[in-house]
């Protein structure tokens, strides 16, 4: 047993060693990956056309393809592991496209047609001289063709129609001010003229910033919007619509005054409130300029309000529409003071608590045997009873004529009485079918109209009038 063993160690050995030897042996190359054409485009033209040749194991070093127009060699402009870009060369003539790169060689299925050499192309005009991206131009000149292509400076674009003496083409992405390049394969004709490329026009639009997120007005208002525009190529156009509940928009003016004006900075637009109770109202803005394919719009939707329901949320609503009667100092029938925050007439306010007595805004009282509104806390100073004392508070009245018509007041109308400027008074001769602001110690403000005065003789007088409060 143990020969056996020793014997067998030299065998081993020796079979060890050539294995090493075998696997130290060359490894073979790689198979060459074979070119294949798929396509190529176009598939005819004259000399100088440029060829784009679409397929698989190409070069990416131009110089390591090998292009050929029915045997005459080309040379490669690009080139991409799947797409040489080629130019025809002189002296091609009709027939397959081989391409070479190291030892594997492909040829097109079918033939690129080589055509006769024809006119270079020329351009008369074209028309309009200036758009915006998308604009369809149309250029006229002759000897186009179906091989013409266009670009507006360095961009290329799209021919949509094509005759040997017109083209129609669309004003490509990226386009800007520049002349327009027509080539005819290796032909090509530039214009001397630029075509104006404009961007297009812009618009927003921004609510006074006191309006509610859904706004009600009433009929009358008017609204406050302001709008900002930028139309680099002239205003064309600028038109207001309106659509109530839905409807399909209605025009409703065109604003003229911003014609031809690149755009304008926080104007004013102040439409007016005409549609019912209850509508719901889309009022919409367009503007174009003389370039511009399409509007740029911009809207504002509100409801229409109940009388004193609406302001927009910028001034309050009304709280009272009441009608009052007022005796004065001689008369026992009605109360001569009035809260309009509880909207309620007293006899005896000194019974009131402090707050109540303090929300006394208007009392009435017959001064010089003569009808007058009156601040509670001037009713001392006029000799007149004053049981709120101390808490008598101070208001202050307009005359505001005849020319309103109580039953169109406004929220807004109210919210802008301003007692500031004019004639303020604290006591107020009145008068029948005569309007009257007043503004309390709170800042409260509402309109009186005076229905009738009732003359009992000497201090005995009632007023009977209508009266409006915010709320």
């Amino acid at each position: 047993m143990k020969k056996a063993i020793l014997m067998g160690l030299p065998i081993m050995s020796i079979c060890l060693i050539l294995s090493c030897g075998k696997d130290d042996g060359p490894t073979p190359d790689p198979e060459p990956q074979e070119v294949e054409i798929t396509s190529f485009s176009p598939t005819s033209g004259t000399v100088g056309t440029e060829v784009t040749i679409n397929g698989k194991n190409f070069s990416s070093t131009k110089t390591e393809n090998s292009v050929s127009f029915n045997g005459t060699a080309a040379t490669v402009k690009e080139a991409l592991a799947t797409q040489l870009t080629v130019e025809v060369p002189s002296g091609a003539s009709t027939g397959p496209i081989k391409v070479t790169v190291g030892s594997s060689s492909a040829t097109s299925a079918t033939d690129f047609t080589v055509m006769e050499p024809v006119d270079p192309p020329t351009v008369d005009g074209f028309e309009p001289t200036y758009g915006v991206i998308g604009t369809e131009v149309t250029i006229t000149g002759t000897n186009f063709g179906d091989q013409a292509s266009v670009k507006f400076g360095d961009i290329a674009a799209e021919v949509t129609d094509v005759t040997a003496t017109q083209l129609i083409v669309t004003v490509p992405d990226g386009a800007e001010t520049a002349p327009i390049n027509i080539a005819v394969g290796s032909q090509s004709v530039t214009t001397s003229d630029d075509f104006t490329v404009y961007g297009p026009a812009s618009m927003t639009m921004t609510p006074d910033a006191a309006y509610d997120e859904n706004p009600a007005f009433e009929i009358g208002e008017e609204i406050s919007l302001f709008v900002d525009a930028d139309v680099p190529s002239g205003i064309s156009e600028f038109l207001g619509y309106k659509a109530v509940n839905g409807d399909e928009p209605v025009l409703i003016g065109e604003i003229t005054i911003f014609n031809g004006y690149e755009g304008f900075v926080n104007e004013q637009l102040i439409p007016e409130v005409t549609e019912a109770i209850g509508d719901e109202v889309e009022l919409i803005f367009k503007i174009k300029g003389e370039a511009d394919i399409d509007y740029a719009i911009v809207s504002f939707s509100y409801t229409v309000a109940a009388q004193g329901q609406g302001g927009g949320g910028k001034y309050p609503t009304f709280s009272i529409y009441n009608n009052v009667k007022l005796g004065s100092q001689g008369n026992v029938e009605f109360g001569s003071y009035y809260s309009s925050s509880a909207n309620a007439v007293y006899s005896n306010p000194g019974a009131l608590t402090d707050i109540e007595q303090q929300q006394v805004d208007i009392t009435f009282g017959v001064l010089l045997n003569l009808p007058n509104l009156i601040s509670p806390d001037e009713r001392a100073i006029k000799g007149l009873n004053n049981p709120l004392g101390d808490n008598a508070t101070g208001t202050t009245f307009i005359n505001k004529g005849n020319s309103l018509v109580f039953s169109e007041i406004t929220a807004t109308d109210v919210g802008k009485i301003n007692h500031t400027v004019g004639t303020v008074v604290p006591n107020l001769l009145i008068a029948e079918n005569v309007f009257y602001s007043f503004v309390n110690a709170s800042g409260k403000k509402g309109y009186i109209l005076v229905n009738t005065i009732t003359d009992n003789g000497g201090d005995n007088k009632v007023v009977d009038f209508d009266i409006i409060v915010q709320d």
